[in-house]
């Protein structure tokens, strides 16, 4: 887990650009994380200086995704960023099934989408979603006033269905905005997380 933080996160990726949480850790295996990145992919906010360094020391951490013939144009492609097609070659399929079952690299067991939240940035340019409920029903003071309040906040969902014959509209109250995170420890200030002592 420290090899992880340090040689990985800390080396690699700016510390603005992601949060993770460790569930469980045994003997042999461990089961992270939540690791929150502030892009789609690790490759996405890979440091712009090292990612010629992250590509060349892919293998060390993920499953290879390259053949040892195709190494070399996997490493330029990644160090810039291009997508990997390696569909063309069948010996980069066996590498890469083999590397899935090998111990000690990170693997994606489950990836899950964001259900709501609102991020904010220096450049003004905010980010958010709000699963089960139209985007333009909520403003940021929706997002901080749960936070504020300690009580769950939503509003109506505004909608057409149909019984088969005739074309109806539904109101729907939606509390989709959950003061209740089972996640983490929230602190007094609202924001500020720690992990949970079991």
């Amino acid at each position: 887990m420290l090899e992880f933080h340090y040689d990985f996160l800390g080396k690699y990726i700016d510390r603005k650009d992601y949060r993770y949480q460790l569930f469980e850790i045994d003997t042999d295996s461990l089961y992270i994380l939540y690791l929150a990145l502030s892009k789609e992919t690790p490759e996405d906010v890979v440091r712009p200086n090292i990612r010629k360094q992250f590509a060349n020391e892919w293998d060390g951490w993920f499953p290879a995704e390259a053949c040892k013939a195709q190494k070399a144009i996997f490493k330029e492609q990644k160090a810039k960023t291009e997508v990997w097609d390696n569909s063309h070659c069948q010996r980069c399929r066996v590498q890469r099934q083999f590397d899935k079952r090998t111990p000690g690299l990170l693997k994606t067991e489950f990836s899950g989408e964001k259900k709501t939240y609102y991020c904010c940035s220096e450049d003004g340019i905010d980010k958010f979603s709000s699963k089960g409920l139209n985007k333009s029903y909520l403003e940021k003071k929706d997002y901080k006033d749960v936070l504020k309040n300690r009580k769950s906040g939503g509003c109506s969902n505004y909608g057409f269905k149909t019984d088969g014959v005739r074309m109806l509209t539904y109101v729907q109250q939606r509390d989709v905005l959950s003061y209740l995170y089972i996640k983490s420890v929230v602190h007094s200030d609202g924001v500020t997380t720690s992990p949970i002592r079991l």
